[in-house]
């Protein structure tokens, strides 16, 4: 009896270790879904439209490590607080985008300029679709 117990058990337990491997997991997402990115801890605030951020664009020149630990953004939205003055400093977006970078021998523009002008204002288009008007 003893034998039939320790059968059923061992049965079970690897079962039980077979089953357990099976389960659902996350789906990871793929390059083409990571999409847009709106950005609005403090735009709407501020009178401006919120920032949006192409996610595929950057992740496709660049790691994840990059921005989200050398950097410092968050994984999680809404979590890293930006503001135009970190950038103006060389934080976060203005750590690439500072007018001085080079990416493939392209000149990279220059994110939250410090003197806000009408001709400033179409550069910021590119990141605040309001913000030309």
């Amino acid at each position: 009896m003893k034998k039939v117990v320790l059968v059923v058990l061992g049965l079970l337990l690897v079962a039980g270790t077979v089953l357990g491997q099976t389960g659902v997991k996350k789906k990871r997402a793929l390059p083409h879904e990571y999409g847009n990115v709106v950005i609005n801890n403090y735009s709407e605030k501020a009178g401006l439209a919120p920032v949006e951020f192409n996610h595929w664009m950057h992740r496709s020149m660049y790691t994840c490590r990059l921005c989200h630990v050398d950097l410092a953004f968050a994984m999680k939205a809404g979590a890293t607080n930006i503001k135009a003055a970190d950038n103006k400093k060389g934080f976060y977006c203005g750590a690439c985008h500072n007018g001085k970078t080079i990416n493939n021998s392209k000149q990279v523009f220059q994110s939250c300029l410090l003197q806000y002008t009408q001709e400033a204002g179409k550069k910021c288009e590119r990141c605040t679709p309001s913000a030309g008007m």
